[in-house]
Formats: C-alpha cells, structure tokens, sequence
C-alpha cells in the first residue's frame, strides 16, 4: 500500500459516482500490468493467415480484468507495426452474450449484433451469408422475420412481412442446403481483405445451459475463413458448465474448439492495493490519517486479503463510495474500511459483529472463549487465522481470548476518543451509515472545543444540543458530555479557566430533567459535568484555580452544581461531618474552602429572596446545607414562608420525593416507586404539618400534575415507614 495515504490524494471528482466495475479502454490507463500481455497478443493475431478460422481463449479468474487486458489488445492492434497479414483492415466485433441472457435464443442474437457491427464494413454477400446461414443454425420457430434484424431498417419491415412469412412458409429459404449456404459465406470471407475479430465476453457469467449453446454456436461456424474468435471464460466455470450428465466429453469441447488458450497474468498483489490506494483517493480527498502505522497494519490484515481480484476492488470502492460520504470523517478511517469490506465479503461474519456489540467492545475481566469460537464458526477453516488476524485489529479485546493479551481501562478512553468500533459508544454508527442524535460530529466537537473559552457559545451550544432527544432517551447534551471527558487535555493552558467557566455557565443545560439521573445504569449527569470541569482544575495552579473558582461560585446558574463541587472539596479536606476523614487529595486549601462556603450561603439567600430556590434542583439538598452554613432561623423562616403558600407546599413535597428504582430477584423489568424519608426532612420542618397543607390543597386543585404530586409524596411516605 502506497506510503502516501498518510495525506490520500486529493482528487474529488468521482467523490459519489459509481464506476460500475468498467472495464480499462485503453493501454495508458493501465494498473494491473496488462500492457506487455495485450501488445504480444495483438502481435500474435495480427500475425494470423485466418484461412479457416480461428478460435483463441483468454483465461482468467472471474473478476480478473479480462474485459480490461482485451480492450487493450485491440488498441494494440491499432498501432502502426500491428497489421494483418493480408495488409487489411481487421475489424473487431463485440458480443457479450450475458446482455442477452434469459432470452430463448442466443444465436439468433449472436448473427444480429454481427451483422449489425459489419454492416457497410463488409460485402453484401458476407451480410447475406450470415443471415441466410443464422436460418439454418437457429432452431428458432420465428427466425423467418428475425433475420431481418441483420439488415439495416429491418425492424421496420419485420412486421409487415411476418404475417405473410408465416403464410407462405420459408420453404424457398430452406431449398439451400447448410452445406451451400456455408460455402457461400466462405467464398464472400476469403474475397474480403478485413480479417473479422469477434470477442465473445462475459461467458463465465451464464448460466450452464446458455454457456453450452454459446460454445455449440461458435463450434458451428469456427471454421469461417477470416474470422478470428477470441473468447473470455473462467476455465474452471466453463468446465463446470459443460459438465452435462447426459454428455461425458461435454468439458473436452473446450479443446476441440479452442485453438490456442492465452492465461491472463497473474495481478501483482502490489498493483492490486496501488489501484485500491488510487480509487480510495479519488473518494476521500484530502482526508488525513492520524496514525499511518495503524492505518498500514489495519489495511494489509483486515483489507488486503479480501481484495484478490481487480473486481474485489472495484466492489469494495463501489461499497465506500455509498457508505463513506454520510459519516466522512466522523469515525475511524480504517476501522470503516475493514468493517465495510467484512460487510462485502463476510457477510455472516458481518452480521454477528453488528448484533453483538456488548461482547466485542470495551474490555472483559474474563476469557470470553465462547465469542471466539462462534467468529470463527462464520467462516471456512482456511480463513480462520486471517480472521483472528484481522477481528484483533479492531477488537482488542478479543486478543485476551486469542492471545492472552489484555489491556487496561485508560485504553476505554482512547478508543472512544478516537472513536474506533471498539468504543461501545461509537459502534453503531459503523452499522448506521450516516450520523444520528447518538453522536456529536467530529467537526461540530472541534469547533465546541476550539471556542471553549468563549462563555456566550457554549451555553448556546449546550442550549442546542439540550433540546434535540435521542432515540435511546435523554439528550444530546449528554454525548457532548461524554465526548469532553476525553478532550480536556487538548484544550490549550491559556484557555483552562475560561473553558472552566463558560462550562459552569452552561451547567444548567447539562443538568436537564431528561439527563440529571440517568438510567438504571449510567452515572447522573450531576457527575459528569463534574468529571470534566475537575478535570480541568487539575491542570491549574494553586492561586489560578481558586480565583477561577471564585468566579464560578460567583456566576453559576445551577445552585445544585455548586453544592456538588463544595461537598468534594470538603471531602477531600476531612470536612464532611458525616465522613471526617479525608478523601483523596485537596484541591483547594481551608482557607479558600471557607471562602467558597461563603459564596454558596450568600447565593442561597439570594435565591431564597427573589422566589428562584424553590425551582431548584435538589431543592431538599440545598436547604440541608444551607442549615450547615447560615442561621438555622434564617432558613426556618424561609421553610415556614413557602409552607403557607400553596404552590410552595407542593414544591417542597415534590423535592421531598425521590425515585427509587428496584429489580426483584429473578426479575428483568426495573421497577420505580415514590420514597420520602421522614428523618431527613425532619431537620427542616415537620412532615405531619406539611401532610396538612397537601390535604387542604387536594380538593380545591383539578391540576393533575399537582395531585399526582401530593399522590406520590403520601405513597412515599406511607412506604418508608412500612
């Protein structure tokens, strides 16, 4: 594989078009290392005194380029040394009888695309020869109107004449013997100076029985003077064709009608991968490929030994030509070239890889034999260890069940960073062919993080990706997230506290009711968003970190992100009441901590004065720490306030009542049930009163939202202390 596919070439033009596996026209264009073998077969025939006709063969694999090395074989011809022995014009005719396949008779088609290509090429008496000798080959019932097919204009005749054909018979036509009839043709053909090349392709692609009637045609008239047949087959496919029970020596036909066998030369593995290079430019321009040596390794064990004929190229580009444009650049180049070519290739294969994500991505901490060998079992013994080879390649976990090789979980990160098919993450979108509400595009990731430090585009992005939901459930914003955690470290010094800001901005968009808790599996939201401004605070000195803190205690929307980040500070620096001792390492000095405490309690009575606490989120939380840091009047008097107000009872009860998600032994489905813990509210006010005012609220309110609420508190209640 050429080197230079670390930057693949930069020619767009064919980006979307399909090149339906065209044959090469002409000698210059080349790949496969044809030209030598198509000029020495174009001297060859060029050499030929045809006095009886003869009939050559150019053996090739299916998919070879047989098409290709004749086409040039006849622009070879066309070179000044390349003239026939007679000094005339040799005219090529081209017959491809798979265009015709299905119909009832292939011969009747053979002698009308031959005249058809001689007409005014040839005497009258060749065209005549031929139409009167294709009504004594063809057992055709309706070959009397069809040999006006072979004369210019003739459809327009056929059908006047037909009826009256049929009336009067073709007794007349038929008083001529075969034998005269043939002799006439060939008396015309050795008056003729052109030599007649005619190129039968495409015969390995029939099915058995029109193969059949394809070699009984050319074996009936091989012997015409000046003509030259030059037929292209996969020598094992004809066999197979000719194989006919009822005819032992059906395979020995080959030999006694082919005069001279020419095999087409084997294409150089090299010559292979440079045509695929070239095509794989042409579609993805001027794509960059971070990791060459990856690139090369991926390539030559999980491409290059699918890739055997010049067809299996053309195929593999067709497939990339559809499915790469919709996703270009947004997943791992190679890992979608090496899964495009299983889908083309393995389809078996293909399709247990698509349906068992959970046991191909990511890590295991146990062998996972029974995976390996169902891979396995999807292909034929030869190909096992190129598929071990090559599923190892984009499944390192798989090498702990082949080889005994593990990784760590920094690796996890890397993967996804990278967005490679091993990411649990990212693999469905090598099976979706285009990008969807589960990912974030590369380009719009970049341009998130490269205007990281400007605060009005981030909450505005954060603002767009919060409202378009998944199909899976929860938000954009959540990907975004995700996607953040491994880019940190890419995100300049000099931009760290800026970027930390415009995130705690932004917070409120992150901590969105569809993405807050997450599901039964994931970590909240709350955590997240934590993860990654925490991850950015370690990269900063002492004295930047606390005055960027400072800001951000100053500025943040989300009351409830605060809390989370001050409850870590003080756990780290012994000062949780509940755990004293200390919990990781500081990052932040006692001193700067009491500060910050400072800063949440006057944001508190902040929002407990202009009526916006009680729409927070954690509403609960934020009052129990509240009480740890101001007056306990202070936040008593804000208690009884809302108490004696309708809306903020409800508020207070909805806050009360948690979510509590459980799953019965032997169970599959989750079950969610309401759960108010009486101890912990007790601190805060008494929940017999506040019971009370939900009682005298339920009948004067039709709102359902209301009821359901004062509905779930009382159930929760009555639940934990059951």
């Amino acid at each position: 594989m050429d080197q230079h596919l670390n930057t693949l070439p930069q020619d767009r033009q064919n980006f979307g078009s399909l090149d339906g596996d065209r044959p090469v026209e002409r000698l210059a264009d080349d790949q496969l290392g044809y030209g030598d073998f198509a000029r020495a077969l174009a001297r060859s025939i060029a050499s030929l005194t045809p006095s009886e006709g003869i009939v050559l063969a150019v053996n090739g694999a299916w998919g070879s380029g047989k098409t290709s090395a004749v086409n040039m074989v006849i622009e070879a011809l066309g070179e000044p040394d390349k003239k026939s022995t007679r000094n005339g014009q040799i005219i090529v005719v081209h017959f491809n009888p798979w265009w015709f396949s299905g119909q009832e008779n292939l011969t009747r088609a053979f002698f009308s695309e031959v005249a058809a290509a001689l007409d005014s090429k040839v005497s009258n008496k060749i065209i005549n020869g031929l139409r009167t000798l294709a009504t004594r080959v063809s057992d055709s019932s309706d070959i009397a109107t069809s040999v006006f097919d072979f004369v210019p204009g003739g459809s327009i005749f056929k059908g006047i004449v037909g009826a009256l054909l049929k009336a009067v018979g073709v007794a007349a036509q038929k008083e001529e013997s075969l034998f005269a009839a043939r002799e006439k043709l060939r008396t015309a053909l050795r008056d003729q100076r052109a030599s007649i090349l005619v190129v039968i392709d495409d015969i390995d692609r029939l099915t058995p029985e029109e193969a059949r009637q394809i070699f009984r045609l050319v074996k009936s008239v091989a012997d015409l003077p000046q003509v030259i047949y030059v037929l292209l087959f996969d020598r094992k496919i004809a066999r197979l064709a000719l194989s006919d029970p009822r005819d032992e020596a059906g395979p020995e036909w080959l030999e006694k009608i082919v005069q001279a066998a020419f095999d087409l030369p084997p294409v150089h593995r090299v010559d292979l991968y440079r045509l695929f290079d070239k095509g794989l430019g042409a579609l993805v321009g001027d794509l960059k490929i971070p990791d060459q040596t990856r690139w090369m390794n991926v390539f030559h064990d999980a491409v290059a030994p699918w890739l055997t004929t010049p067809r299996d190229v053309g195929r593999l580009l067709n497939a990339l030509r559809v499915s790469w444009p919709p996703i270009a650049g947004e997943l791992d180049f190679a890992d979608f070239v090496a899964i495009e070519t299983l889908r083309l290739f393995e389809a078996n294969l293909y399709g247990f890889i698509r349906d068992n994500r959970d046991a191909l991505t990511g890590l295991s901490d146990r062998e996972e034999a029974s995976t390996g060998q169902k891979l396995l079992a999807l292909v034929n013994s030869e190909s096992r260890e190129g598929v071990k080879e090559a599923l190892t390649r984009l499944f390192p976990r798989l090498e702990k069940t082949w080889e005994n090789h593990g990784y760590s979980g920094e690796f996890v990160a890397v993967w996804d960073r990278e967005r490679r098919i091993c990411s649990a993450r990212h693999f469905p979108t090598y099976f979706r062919f285009g990008i969807d509400n589960e990912v974030i595009s590369r380009s719009a990731l970049e341009s998130f993080v490269a205007n990281i430090a400007d605060q009005a585009y981030v909450l505005e992005k954060v603002a767009e990706n919060a409202a378009v939901v998944r199909p899976s459930g929860g938000t954009r914003a959540a990907i975004l997230l995700e996607d953040l955690l491994g880019l940190t470290s890419t995100i300049p010094e000099d931009r760290v506290p800026a970027a930390i800001l415009s995130l705690f901005g932004a917070s409120e968009h992150f901590l969105n009711p569809a993405d807050e808790r997450g599901d039964f599996m994931s970590f909240p939201a709350i955590w997240r968003v934590w993860w990654v401004i925490n991850n950015l605070l370690k990269r900063l000195d002492d004295e930047v970190r606390a005055q960027t803190l400072r800001k951000a205690f100053d500025s943040c929307p989300s009351l409830s992100l605060l809390r989370y980040a001050l409850s870590g500070f003080r756990s780290a620096l012994g000062r949780d009441p509940e755990k004293p001792e200390r919990s990781g390492r500081p990052e932040i000095s006692d001193a700067i901590c009491d500060e910050l405490e400072g800063k949440f309690r006057d944001r508190l009575r902040a929002a407990a004065s202009n009526g916006s606490l009680r729409q927070a989120t954690n509403l609960i939380g934020l009052l129990l720490d509240w009480l740890t840091l101001d007056s306990e009047s202070i936040v008593s008097n804000w208690v009884q306030d809302t108490l004696k107000d309708d809306s903020g009872a409800v508020q207070l009860a909805k806050a009360a009542t948690q979510v509590v998600r459980s799953q019965g032994f032997g169970d599959r489905a989750v079950s969610e049930h309401p759960a108010v813990r009486r101890g912990t509210l007790q601190s805060l006010l008494d929940v017999d009163t506040l019971l009370q005012r939900l009682a005298s609220i339920a009948p004067k309110t039709t709102d359902a939202a209301t009821l359901q609420i004062i509905n779930d508190f009382r159930r929760g209640l009555e639940a934990r202390e059951l």
